[in-house]
Protein backbone atom coordinates (compact mmCIF):
# COMPACT_ATOMS: atom_id res chain seq x y z
CA UNK A 1 0.00 0.00 0.00
CA UNK A 2 1.28 3.48 -0.91
CA UNK A 3 1.80 6.16 1.67
CA UNK A 4 -0.76 8.91 1.37
CA UNK A 5 -0.79 12.52 2.42
CA UNK A 6 -4.42 12.50 3.60
CA UNK A 7 -5.91 9.34 5.09
CA UNK A 8 -9.51 9.70 3.88
CA UNK A 9 -10.11 7.54 0.86
CA UNK A 10 -11.83 10.18 -1.29
CA UNK A 11 -9.06 12.75 -0.79
CA UNK A 12 -6.05 10.44 -0.90
CA UNK A 13 -3.04 11.92 -2.69
CA UNK A 14 0.27 10.18 -3.23
CA UNK A 15 2.99 11.59 -1.02
CA UNK A 16 5.12 12.39 -4.09
CA UNK A 17 2.40 14.66 -5.54
CA UNK A 18 3.56 17.56 -3.41
CA UNK A 19 7.14 17.07 -4.57
CA UNK A 20 6.14 17.29 -8.22
CA UNK A 21 4.44 20.63 -7.55
CA UNK A 22 7.55 22.04 -5.85
CA UNK A 23 9.81 20.97 -8.71
CA UNK A 24 7.46 22.49 -11.24
CA UNK A 25 7.37 25.75 -9.27
CA UNK A 26 11.17 25.85 -9.16
CA UNK A 27 11.26 25.40 -12.94
CA UNK A 28 8.72 28.21 -13.36
CA UNK A 29 10.77 30.54 -11.20
CA UNK A 30 14.02 29.73 -13.03
CA UNK A 31 12.46 30.43 -16.42
CA UNK A 32 10.78 33.57 -15.03
CA UNK A 33 14.08 34.96 -13.76
CA UNK A 34 15.76 34.15 -17.09
CA UNK A 35 13.03 35.99 -19.01
CA UNK A 36 13.21 39.00 -16.71
CA UNK A 37 16.98 39.15 -16.99
CA UNK A 38 16.88 38.83 -20.77
CA UNK A 39 14.35 41.66 -20.98
CA UNK A 40 16.55 43.79 -18.74
CA UNK A 41 19.66 42.99 -20.76
CA UNK A 42 17.95 43.70 -24.09
CA UNK A 43 16.37 46.92 -22.83
CA UNK A 44 19.09 48.55 -20.76
CA UNK A 45 22.57 47.41 -21.80
CA UNK A 46 22.44 48.29 -25.53
CA UNK A 47 21.11 51.78 -24.85
CA UNK A 48 23.96 52.38 -22.40
CA UNK A 49 26.58 51.35 -24.95
CA UNK A 50 25.35 53.02 -28.15
CA UNK A 51 22.56 55.51 -28.62
CA UNK A 52 20.65 55.07 -31.86
CA UNK A 53 17.12 54.25 -32.97
CA UNK A 54 17.54 50.49 -32.72
CA UNK A 55 18.82 50.48 -29.15
CA UNK A 56 16.10 52.88 -28.02
CA UNK A 57 13.28 50.80 -29.53
CA UNK A 58 12.99 48.11 -26.83
CA UNK A 59 13.24 50.35 -23.74
CA UNK A 60 10.90 52.94 -25.23
CA UNK A 61 8.18 50.47 -26.17
CA UNK A 62 8.66 48.43 -22.99
CA UNK A 63 7.61 51.45 -20.97
CA UNK A 64 5.44 53.68 -23.14
CA UNK A 65 3.28 51.08 -24.89
CA UNK A 66 1.86 49.76 -21.58
CA UNK A 67 1.55 53.35 -20.32
CA UNK A 68 -0.53 54.30 -23.34
CA UNK A 69 -2.79 51.31 -22.74
CA UNK A 70 -3.26 52.28 -19.10
CA UNK A 71 -3.84 55.92 -20.12
CA UNK A 72 -6.52 54.74 -22.55
CA UNK A 73 -8.17 52.92 -19.64
CA UNK A 74 -8.29 56.21 -17.74
CA UNK A 75 -5.53 55.65 -15.21
CA UNK A 76 -3.31 58.64 -14.27
CA UNK A 77 0.05 57.33 -15.46
CA UNK A 78 1.47 60.68 -16.62
CA UNK A 79 2.13 63.69 -14.40
CA UNK A 80 1.63 67.39 -15.11
CA UNK A 81 3.86 69.09 -17.65
CA UNK A 82 5.37 72.56 -17.52
CA UNK A 83 6.16 74.74 -20.50
CA UNK A 84 9.84 73.88 -20.59
CA UNK A 85 9.39 70.11 -20.28
CA UNK A 86 9.98 67.83 -23.25
CA UNK A 87 7.48 65.21 -22.08
CA UNK A 88 5.28 64.50 -19.09
CA UNK A 89 6.87 62.64 -16.18
CA UNK A 90 5.67 59.13 -15.40
CA UNK A 91 3.85 58.87 -12.09
CA UNK A 92 4.63 56.31 -9.39
CA UNK A 93 1.40 54.52 -10.31
CA UNK A 94 2.57 54.38 -13.93
CA UNK A 95 5.90 52.79 -13.00
CA UNK A 96 4.18 50.30 -10.67
CA UNK A 97 1.69 49.31 -13.37
CA UNK A 98 4.40 48.86 -16.01
CA UNK A 99 6.52 46.78 -13.64
CA UNK A 100 3.56 44.64 -12.57
CA UNK A 101 2.48 44.12 -16.17
CA UNK A 102 5.91 42.91 -17.29
CA UNK A 103 6.26 40.67 -14.23
CA UNK A 104 2.90 39.06 -15.04
CA UNK A 105 3.66 38.71 -18.76
CA UNK A 106 7.03 37.09 -18.10
CA UNK A 107 5.56 34.79 -15.45
CA UNK A 108 2.89 33.67 -17.93
CA UNK A 109 5.56 32.88 -20.50
CA UNK A 110 7.56 31.02 -17.85
CA UNK A 111 4.60 28.85 -16.89
CA UNK A 112 3.89 28.00 -20.53
CA UNK A 113 7.55 27.29 -21.36
CA UNK A 114 8.12 25.13 -18.28
CA UNK A 115 4.89 23.25 -19.05
CA UNK A 116 5.96 22.61 -22.64
CA UNK A 117 9.46 21.50 -21.68
CA UNK A 118 8.72 19.43 -18.58
CA UNK A 119 9.38 15.71 -18.57
CA UNK A 120 6.53 13.28 -18.34
CA UNK A 121 6.35 11.25 -15.14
Amino acid sequence: MRKTLITKRSFALPLNATLYGKNRMKANLKVWVLLLMSHLVLAVIPSLIVENKLTAFIPYHSVFTPLEIFKFLGLPVYGQTDEDMFMAPITVLGWCLVTALWLIIHYGFAVVLSHLTRRSR
